[in-house]
């Protein structure tokens, strides 16, 4: 999108969208399955109680991550990493 600002900030909304989508996506999956997750790596019912008790917060920073990696990708992007 080179001297095109407009189909630069197209493709920064479509980056931004969609990959908050599959970051949400994700984020539910891990929030209504993670006792299933737990037990697909153990059968230690304390070990699943303590992910259990986690993955919620974990699933809600995910969604954050994505923001901040998407926006990380614009400034690269633009060539202002630092």
């Amino acid at each position: 999108a080179s001297r095109k600002p407009s189909r630069a900030r197209l493709s920064y909304y479509v980056t931004y969208c969609v990959t908050e989508f599959f970051e949400i996506v994700i984020a539910i999956g891990m929030f209504f399955g993670r006792v299933l997750i737990a037990r697909i790596f153990t059968n230690d019912s304390q070990v699943v109680d303590m992910f259990s008790k986690i993955s919620p917060f974990v699933a809600m920073v995910m969604v954050f991550d994505g923001l901040q990696i998407a926006g990380a990708g614009a400034l690269r992007g633009l060539g202002r990493q630092t």
